[in-house]
C-alpha cells in the first residue's frame, strides 16, 4: 500500500489585534432589518469577523420568506424552530418542507439561486 503525503501551508500567527466577538442576541444595539415582512437580527456581523462571516437570526411569518435569490457568498442554515421549504435550483430538495426534528443543518455555496419560505 502507497502512503501519499499532504503538504499543507503553515497557518499565520494569530492576528492578536482581533477580539472575541459575543452574539448581540437581545442587546440594545443589535442591529434589526425589517424587509419583505420579515424581521433579520444580525447576531454578529461581518465587521466583528473581519469579514469572513455573520450570523443573522430570521424571524419569518407564516406564508412569508424572501423570493428566489442569490449571492455572493455561502450561506448556512439552522432551523431553531417551526418548519422551512427550501427551494435549491428552483427545485425543493428531496426533504421539501421539514421541521425543527427532522431538519440538518446545510450549506448553500455562492452564487446558487435559492428560496427559503416559512410555510402558512
Amino acid at each position: 500500500m502507497s502512503e501519499i503525503a499532504t503538504t499543507y501551508a503553515p497557518l499565520p500567527a494569530d492576528d492578536l489585534s482581533r477580539a472575541l466577538a459575543f452574539a448581540q442576541l437581545d442587546s440594545p444595539t443589535a442591529q434589526h432589518i425589517g424587509l419583505v415582512g420579515n424581521t433579520y437580527t444580525i447576531t454578529v456581523a461581518g465587521k466583528d469577523t473581519n469579514g469572513r462571516f455573520c450570523v443573522i437570526d430570521m424571524h419569518v411569518p407564516p406564508g412569508g420568506g424572501p423570493g428566489p435569490h442569490r449571492h455572493d457568498f455561502e450561506e448556512t442554515f439552522i432551523l431553531l424552530e417551526g418548519e422551512v421549504e427550501m427551494t435549491f435550483r428552483g427545485r425543493s430538495p428531496s426533504f421539501g418542507r421539514v421541521t425543527r426534528s427532522t431538519f440538518r443543518p446545510m450549506l448553500l455555496t455562492s452564487f446558487t439561486t435559492h428560496r427559503q419560505a416559512q410555510p402558512g
